[in-house]
């Protein structure tokens, strides 16, 4: 090769990782069977320094073979089984995999061989963790275990760290020890010392917790009492408050603690009348006991509450939702709500934008029928200048020019959000599997939303969702527009918030993650270029990449003494990898629902030679629209109608009217 002599340690150090680094490259280029010739001939040896382990791991990983790093760091062991680094290896590969009572086994390993505090509470962790895979036996067994190596540990003086105490504290709850836990948070000395050799931690809330699991009222309220001392707006404080003032089964027994409660509440809101904290408090404990069929406090007026709660804090997004889960039990009869809304939409200042917008979604929470008609008059009311359509307005404000600083919406922005939620809630939901109506509502919502919204403000990343997700498959199938709108959001981002909604729901946005080229995928796309199949390995690379990141996270709280965060990690670990599942799930469904069995449009579209099925142009898809249906259903907003019926009927034609700016005008955009 390069005639050196190997037996010298350095020049192996160099030589054998750049060999396997050779290998990589070899993969990356498509010579694979060069790349595993030469890379298994030198993991054959099983070569231990921390380089070409490195680089050994890497190559495992891009080849999709990570079930070998576990049997490669163990034969390492056999020919090393005293360094420290393999046995660390090992421990944070079996972390990875979730083999607990493996990682629980290495970690004791550690211990023993090399004394350490961080290994001993890796063991405890691990022990700890192997409760999640047989919870009997881990409230019976592995669960006390851990606690009576915690309490070795606390009575021996050797807890040095804040997250050591909070594993402690964390296994005490979970033995459902809380009177234990509650002596061990009121042992000062051992929280000071804590203290002064970690950082200052407060743990009150932890402490007020304790005390509504254990029925102590007196405590309680005192540590209440001094945490809204400090910050008045403590939300936690208050609802902890408010759950141990009604925790007795009946009014009376709980009738001296509302009281010092109320009189609690009167004060703060006297002594800090525009903090949001003390007058929302005052309404749930109000809603409360309405809900519990009880008295309320003396002099308490819900309409006057109510009605001072949104004038003050109307300007903050969050107050609509207070008041909105609030008000079918603070006022039952919809005249009653009728009356505060009106007196709050009369007051004309500053706030008035804001307080017309809350009184509107206050409305729409509690299913009071809105009319769209009024919305849209309302939007136009407060920007009066959004109701004409320059013609080059598409030129001034889209992406090229755009306001580096328009990032958030202006107040009558929610207007517009609420109009496009009032169109996609219509029981013809937006699809283009429901008939002309709904197709016209979702063109008209990605309309409003392009024109009105993005093209406002082109960094609001709202808007740019809100048409994202018009543009994906499930509405108006343009994958392409929809990419388009996809390059200035942070692809990466968008997947993680993605993925965590494809925990709790079935209907991802797909089409935000289709812009990135899959690297396994290539040599599949260059003979098949189907849309479904590349966003099935987008989502597969995609999840691979989140789960891997999120098997990090375990590693990293691990590493860095974050013990009371792995078992969290870990449970959202264990539910995302599973996320593709779901995507691929979905992506089987609308291939079924888009391709299997496809309505009146789709078949039209597939008559008429339109190739790609599934992703095809909005003005397409438009002007096939118009030639199947070139008439609306009464009801249904619409654009452009006049002239699309007189002047063409053509696809030409109609992608003419399309592209002319007059068409785009306030007049054509009316509600029939």
């Amino acid at each position: 090769m390069l005639d050196l002599d190997l037996r010298d340690s350095r020049l192996k150090d160099v030589i054998v990782p750049n060999q396997l680094l050779k290998a990589l490259v070899l993969l990356k280029s498509g010579k694979t069977t060069e790349a595993v010739t030469l890379a298994e001939e030198i993991i054959g040896a099983y070569p231990t320094d921390e380089s070409t382990l490195n680089v050994v791991m890497c190559y495992f990983r891009e080849t999709g073979q990570t079930h070998r790093e576990a049997e490669y760091l163990k034969t390492a062991l056999k020919k090393c089984p005293d360094r420290e680094d393999l046995l660390v290896y090992l421990f944070l590969n079996q972390v990875q995999s979730g083999s607990f009572a493996e990682q629980q086994t290495t970690a004791r390993l550690l211990s023993q061989q090399f004394p350490s505090p961080l290994y001993i509470y890796w063991v405890i962790v691990s022990t700890t963790m192997q409760a999640e895979a047989d919870p009997v036996l881990g409230k019976r067994m592995y669960l006390p275990l851990a606690e009576k190596m915690l309490l070795r540990e606390a009575s021996a003086n050797r807890m040095r760290k804040h997250s050591e105490f909070q594993l402690l504290l964390d296994v005490l709850r979970r033995l459902e020890k809380q009177n234990d836990a509650l002596q061990f948070l009121n042992n000062s000395t051992l929280t000071d010392r804590l203290d002064e050799l970690d950082y200052r931690c407060d743990y009150s809330i932890e402490r007020l917790n304790l005390h509504i699991v254990l029925d102590l009222w007196e405590g309680a309220f005192k540590l209440g009492e001094e945490k809204l001392d400090q910050n008045p707006n403590d939300w936690n404080t208050w609802k902890c408050l408010i759950e141990l003032s009604t925790a007795q089964s009946t009014r009376d027994l709980n009738a001296p603690r509302l009281d010092r409660l109320d009189a609690l509440l009167s004060t703060f809101m006297d002594r800090h009348p525009n903090v949001r904290g003390p007058h929302l408090a005052r309404l749930d404990l109000s809603a409360n006991l309405l809900r519990r069929g009880w008295d309320l406090p003396h002099n308490t007026d819900v309409p006057s509450l109510l009605h001072t709660y949104i004038n003050k804090f109307a300007v903050k997004p969050i107050c609509a939702f207070d008041v909105a889960y609030l008000l079918p039990l603070l006022l039952p009869a919809e005249a009653e709500v009728t009356q505060v809304c009106i007196k709050v939409l009369c007051i004309a200042d500053s706030k008035q934008t804001y307080r017309h917008l809350c009184a509107y979604q206050v409305a729409r929470a509690n299913r009071y029928p809105v009319s769209l008609i009024d919305l849209i008059q309302t939007y136009f009311t407060f920007v009066p200048e959004r109701a004409t359509f320059p013609p080059n307005l598409p030129k001034q404000l889209g992406d090229e020019q755009a306001n580096a600083s328009a990032v958030d919406l202006c107040p009558a922005d929610g207007f517009l959000l609420l109009i496009l939620s009032a169109l996609s809630e219509n029981p013809t939901l937006p699809t283009v599997s429901r008939g002309p109506g709904a197709l016209a509502l979702a063109l008209l919502a990605a309309y409003w939303v392009e024109y009105s919204g993005v093209a406002r403000a082109s960094n609001n990343h709202h808007f740019r969702l809100r048409l994202c997700s018009l543009f994906s498959p499930h509405a108006l199938a343009c994958t392409d527009m929809s990419l388009a709108q996809t390059d200035r959001l942070d692809v990466k981002q968008l997947l993680y918030v993605s993925l965590g909604y494809t925990i709790i729901s079935a209907n991802p946005m797909l089409t935000l993650w289709s812009s990135i080229q899959s690297q396994t995928s290539q040599h599949q796309q260059q003979t098949d270029t189907s849309p479904m199949l590349a966003i099935h390995h987008h989502v597969r690379d995609l999840s691979s990449v989140t789960v891997n990141e999120a098997r990090d996270g375990i590693l990293a709280a691990y590493r860095r003494g974050a013990y009371v965060k792995v078992r969290e990690f870990t449970q959202f670990t264990d539910r995302l990898r599973h996320a593709d599942v779901f995507l691929t799930t979905r992506i089987e469904l609308l291939y079924w629902q888009l391709a299997v069995v496809p309505d009146k449009v789709l078949r039209l579209m597939i008559h008429r030679g339109c190739h790609g099925w599934i992703f095809v142009d909005l003005r397409g898809l438009i002007s096939l629209f118009w030639l199947q249906y070139p008439t609306v259903v009464d009801g249904f907003p619409c654009f452009a109608f006049s002239r699309i019926n007189q002047e063409s009927q053509t696809i030409g034609g109609i992608r003419n009217i399309l592209t002319d700016p007059a068409s785009k005008t306030p007049e054509k955009l009316s509600v029939i």
